[in-house]
C-alpha cells in the first residue's frame, strides 16, 4: 500500500518586479507570485519520498500565489514532517493537507508529466460507500477516456478515514474545453454514474496546471 500527501503550500502575498527579459504572459507572472515548485521537488527527493506533482493555482480553487502538491512516501509521518519543514523554512503556509492511500488508481506511485488541465476533485461520501463507489469509477472509466481524450490518475482515499470521509480524484484533460464537453456520459453508463452519483454528499474541484 503507497502513502501519499496532498497539500496546498501558500506564498504570502507581496509586490513583485518583473525582469526585462521575462515573458509577460498570466502564466509566467502569475509563477513569480508562488511557492518555488523545484524546491518542493529537491526536498521531497531528498527525505526518499516521490513528488507525484505541483500543480499550479490561478485557474479556478487555488489562488495565484498556491500551488498543491502531491507526493508519495513509505509512511505518512515522513511526508507531513517533510512538507512541514519546507513550509517552515520558506514562510509558506500550509492551507490543507490530507493523508492518503490509493484505491482502484494508480496502481503504484508515479510522476504525472502530461502537460494539460488538471481537476482535483473532492467528493465526500460515506466511508462505507468508497469500496462500491471506486469500483464503479474503474468500471466507467474506459468508456469516459476513450469519448473524451482525458485520463484519471487516481482516485484517493484517507489513511484514517471517519464516518463521512472525503476522496480526491485528479483527472487529467488537455484543455478546459475537453473538461467542459466531458459532461456528456455514454449512456451504456448512465446507471453506473447515477449510482455514483447517489452515493456522492458533495463534491468541488480545483485544477492547476503541471508545475
Amino acid at each position: 500500500m503507497a502513502l501519499y500527501h496532498y497539500c496546498v503550500l501558500t506564498k504570502p502575498e507581496a509586490p513583485h518586479s518583473l525582469a526585462s527579459d521575462d515573458a509577460i504572459d498570466m502564466e509566467n507572472v502569475d509563477y513569480k507570485r508562488q511557492p518555488d515548485a523545484s524546491e518542493i521537488a529537491a526536498q521531497i527527493e531528498s527525505s526518499n519520498g516521490l513528488c507525484c506533482g505541483v500543480f499550479r493555482g490561478g485557474m479556478f480553487g487555488l489562488a495565484t500565489n498556491q500551488i498543491a502538491v502531491l507526493s508519495a512516501w513509505k509512511t505518512d509521518e515522513v511526508g507531513a514532517a517533510t512538507m512541514a519543514d519546507l513550509a517552515r523554512q520558506n514562510k509558506w503556509p500550509i492551507n490543507a493537507q490530507e493523508n492518503l492511500t490509493q484505491t482502484v488508481r494508480p496502481l503504484q506511485p508515479q510522476v504525472i508529466a502530461r502537460r494539460g488541465i488538471y481537476v482535483i476533485r473532492w467528493i465526500r461520501l460515506l466511508a462505507r460507500d468508497i469500496d462500491e463507489y471506486t469500483q464503479l469509477c474503474l468500471e466507467t472509466w474506459p468508456r469516459f477516456e476513450a469519448s473524451t481524450g482525458s485520463r484519471c490518475y487516481g482516485v484517493f482515499r484517507p489513511l484514517e478515514p471517519s464516518e463521512v470521509s472525503k476522496i480526491l480524484m485528479l483527472t487529467w484533460y488537455a484543455t478546459l474545453t475537453d473538461w467542459e464537453e466531458s459532461r456528456q456520459l455514454d449512456p451504456i453508463d448512465v446507471p453506473k454514474w447515477g449510482r455514483r452519483s447517489e452515493m456522492e454528499l458533495s463534491h468541488w474541484a480545483q485544477a492547476g496546471r503541471l508545475a
